[in-house]
């Protein structure tokens, strides 16, 4: 073998060609050259497992995802009282979010309302507990707040109802 295999000085004296006619895969070992391709096909086949892992809904059941959609119900179900929306919007079927309240269906206006804690139901891992105090007007004009807690049981359709104390 000559010294500087693969490569050798070409007829002007440059360095680091390769001999003439020849392609650099013929001079360098197959061995040496699957290495890359291998590591190329590894890599890319690790990436699309991972996407499809990801993006197939692992951690579809993740607690702050259902505590956050739990939270949003609530907060678009009391937003409709505050606007002065009747109370049996929410009693249809056909309405993704069913809810009740007792104090909405007596009259009283909601004024205001702050979402103060979610946590998830130990007793049925559907079911989350939303804190909220509500600032309410009855009909006599008389404002009152009151810390109440829903129960929001999540499914194809959120069911939103006032929690016992």
């Amino acid at each position: 073998m000559k010294p500087g295999f693969p490569f050798s000085r070409d007829p002007k004296g440059s360095a680091n060609t390769l001999p003439f006619g020849s392609r650099l895969n013929d001079v360098i070992p197959k061995t040496e050259r699957a290495m890359p391709t291998i590591c190329i096909r590894t890599g890319l086949f690790a990436a699309v497992l991972f996407s499809a892992l990801f993006s197939s809904g692992c951690g579809k059941n993740d607690p702050k995802q259902l505590m956050h959609k739990a939270e949003k119900d609530v907060e678009e179900f009391l937003d409709a009282w505050s606007r002065g929306e009747p109370p049996d919007k929410f009693a249809g079927s056909d309405h993704p979010i069913q809810g009740t309240d007792p104090d909405w269906k007596e009259g009283r206006r909601l004024l205001s309302f702050l979402c103060s804690g979610t946590k998830l139901s130990e007793e049925m891992p559907d079911h989350v507990r939303c804190r909220v105090a509500l600032f309410l007007q009855d009909k006599k004009g008389e404002k009152l707040d009151k810390q109440v807690v829903y129960d929001v049981h999540l499914g194809p359709k959120s069911v939103i109802s006032r929690a016992s104390p």
